[in-house]
Parts: structure tokens; sequence; C-alpha cells
């Protein structure tokens, strides 16, 4: 498995689109760093807090630069003897090592660039503020692994890159929505706790809203946000694992 990673990872390194995507998503950090620093490292430190979002919307893009091509050349690695589960996880894992790899860049140009060079606070300011961006990235970080996991799924099964982009978007901005609201009428027994779950698993993007973040910087929204991760994070690999077993190459 490692040097199968090895060797995705040295064929998306060879690839001209992850740095377009690279330097695409730096553009933006540094836009953004710039107009939203508010003369200050603290106030920099707040505005990323409500970028989480910025995760789960990019997914795609990843997913694309990782499994591009990705049914041709499956047919070529199982002549080569390779398992449909080695080349299905070993793909999923490269997608996991790359996603946490522009995930550090970002924050490094963001938070790091933001140490160096805006004015700061009281010292203890400073650390509160660093300490609530790094709380709401580690709640993100499971929210953006899911959702990586989502898109790696889907682009495995659909012939064309923008049908299973649409499909992503679509499930995320309409259809989850939709779905999270009828099953919230039909279950209105639930206690206010059960909905709030029910909500997040559906909806997972609801997590990173800006609004939601800034108001539950508590462990309980912690312990949410790696569950509700985890449990798509799991449930997409099995499922794609499931299909791509079955499935003719």
């Amino acid at each position: 498995m490692l040097n199968y990673i090895k060797a995705e990872l040295w064929r998306i390194f060879h690839q001209r689109g992850i740095y377009l995507l690279a330097a695409a998503l730096s553009g933006g950090t540094l836009l953004f760093c710039a107009a939203f620093h508010n003369g200050s490292f603290q106030g920099l430190a707040s505005a990323v807090c409500v970028t989480m979002i910025v995760g789960v919307l990019a997914a795609p893009a990843l997913a694309q630069m990782v499994d591009s091509c990705a049914m041709g050349t499956a047919k070529n690695e199982l002549s080569f003897g390779l398992t449909r589960e080695r080349i299905y996880l070993g793909r999923l894992y490269t997608s996991l090592l790359v996603g946490a790899g522009l995930s550090l860049l970002l924050v490094g140009l963001s938070l790091g660039g933001g140490w160096l060079l805006l004015p700061h606070s009281a010292r203890e300011e400073d650390w509160v503020a660093l300490l609530v961006a790094g709380f709401c990235i580690a709640a993100a970080f499971p929210v953006w692994c899911g959702m990586l996991s989502a898109c790696h799924m889907l682009s495995l099964f659909f012939r064309g890159n923008a049908g299973w982009v649409a499909a992503y978007y679509l499930m995320l901005l309409i259809g989850a929505p939709v779905v999270m609201l009828a099953a919230v009428s039909l279950l209105n027994q639930l206690p206010e706790q059960g909905s709030v779950v029910l909500q997040a698993v559906i909806a997972p993007v609801v997590l990173m809203l800006p609004g939601v973040i800034c108001g539950q910087l508590n462990w309980e929204y912690q312990v949410l946000c790696w569950g509700v991760g985890l449990f798509w994070l799991a449930g997409t690999t099995v499922l794609g694992l499931t299909i791509f077993q079955k499935i003719e190459l």
C-alpha cells in the first residue's frame, strides 16, 4: 500500500493541475487575509475561523487531481495484479494526504504570515485568538475528510467530471437541506439534541457555516464534528469500496 501511495503522489506532483490548484487557493487566501485582517493578528485569526466551509467546497477540485482518468488506469493496475481494495483505498489515502498538505500550506500562509507581518495585541489576546482558530480548524478537519471521501467515491462512478461535481454540489447545497428539513418535520418528536445531530449527519456543511462555528466554540461541537466527519468518511469508504468491488471496469 505504501508503495502505491508513493507512486500516486509522484504522479500527482508531476502534473500541472495540483500546482494551479495550490496557486489559486494560496492567492485566494492572501487576498482574504489582506482584506479582512482588521489591522492586527487577532483580527486575522478571528477572520480565519469563518472560512472553514472552503474545505468542503474545494473537495471536488482536489478529488479530480487524484482520480483523473481513474477508471482507465484501474484496468491497467488490475492487470498488474493489484487488488481493487488497494486501488480504491490507496487513492483515498493519497487524496487525504494531499488535502492535509494543502491545508497546512493555507494555514501557514494565513496564520503564519499574519503572525510575522501584522501588529500584535496583548500576548494573551493573541494566544486566545490563535487557540480559537486552531479549535475551528481541528473541528473542520474531519468534516473535510468526510466530504473528500464522498468526492472520491463519486469520481470513480461517474464517467465525466461535470456529472459528479454537479451531483456533489446539488447534494450539498440543495438535496441535503431538503432531506434535512423533511427528516426533522417527520421526526419532530426528537429531543433538541437529537435533532441537531440528525441535521449535522444529513448536511455536514451546516457545521461549517460561519454563524454555526462562531456560536459553538465548545467541546460538544468538536465531538459532533468529529463524529459526523468520521461517519461520512467510514460510510462513503465502505459504500464506495463495496461498489468498486462489483462494477465492471
